[in-house]
This record gives structure tokens, sequence and C-alpha cells, in this order.
């Protein structure tokens, strides 16, 4: 009677390491830079969709300092409202871009392009109708520094939509990206 081992004796280690692929090609990784304008967009569109809701509320009711509604001319309260969904629209297509950006969609840098041209343009109408709408010789103490507040951080704002198109125009990025649409 033989008996049999507790343990099997190991298998043969096979014909060694193939230098062919098994199994299913990995795709390659998210480059470090689309993740980081990816998470970039996202947040900032996200605030952009939570922040002028609730600004738009809050300025209905919320009083006004003492005369400032009469230095406002009748169709700024139309502008500001119709700005404020316009600029949720343009926030969706930047959260479009930074989704489409981290999960590597073609169309992604095309989209984060056509929200840095329309936020310029925004901006730049928005202070324009704000240089319209306001006598700033009127203004005093708060609502002055409220107003040059305002400027600056218009300004301030143009930094990212800038950036933006500056980043999605180099050939290196365009040509990581390009490789996004025709995979293989």
């Amino acid at each position: 009677m033989t008996r049999e081992p507790i343990f099997p004796p190991p298998a043969s280690p096979g014909p060694g390491p193939s230098i062919y692929p098994t199994g299913p090609a990995q795709p390659d990784k998210t480059p470090p830079w689309a993740i980081a304008i990816g998470v970039i967009s996202i947040i900032y569109a996200s605030l952009g969709l939570i922040c002028t809701p609730v600004s738009l509320v809050s300025s209905r009711v919320m009083p006004s300092p003492p005369g400032f509604e009469e230095m406002l001319p009748p169709w700024f309260n139309t502008y500001s409202i119709v700005s404020g969904l316009v600029g949720m629209a343009v926030a969706v297509i930047l959260l479009v871009a930074g989704i489409g950006l981290l999960r590597r969609r073609p169309g992604a840098a095309s989209l984060h392009v056509v929200y840095g041209w329309i936020a310029i343009l925004m901006g730049i109408v928005g202070m324009v109708v704000i240089f319209a709408a306001f006598d700033f010789s009127r203004l005093e103490g708060p609502a002055k520094a409220g107003a040059i507040g305002g400027v600056a951080g218009g300004i301030i704002g143009f930094a990212y939509p800038i950036f933006l198109l500056i980043w999605f125009s180099r050939a290196k990025i365009r040509q990581q990206t390009a490789a996004w649409q025709h995979p293989g």
C-alpha cells in the first residue's frame, strides 16, 4: 500500500513569461494634469450651480442698503436674472467638461475651450454692464469698497478661463487629448 503525499508536488513552472500580452489590455492612466483640471472644473462648476441660485434668491429677499435701488437702472434686475441663468448653463458646460476630462472622453478639452471663451465674454459684458449701471461717483464708504472689490473679483475671475485657453492650445496637450479620440 502506497501512501498519498499530504502535499502534492509543485507544478512545473511552465515555459516562462510570455512576451505577448495576456488578458485584456490595460487602458492608459489619466494624466495628472487632467485629474487636476477636471477636479478644479467640477468644483468651480459646482460652486456656480449652488451659489448662483442662492445669490438670485437672496438679492430678492434681503433688503438693499437705503438708496441703493434708486441708483440702479430699471433694466438691471432683468439683466441680473438673465446673466445668472446663463451663468448656470455655462457652469453645466464646465461640469460636463470636468467629468469628461476625468473619464478621458473625446470633446472634454474642446468643452473647456468653449467654456473659456464664453466665460471671458460674459466677464467682459458683466463689467461693461456694471460700469453702465452704476454711478460710481454717488457711492460712498462700504458701497464704494464693495464696487471696487467687485471689479477686482471680476478681473481675477478671468484667470481660470484664460489658463484653460492657454493650456488646451498647447501642442503636447492637443496630441494627448487627440489620442483619447482615436484609441489604438
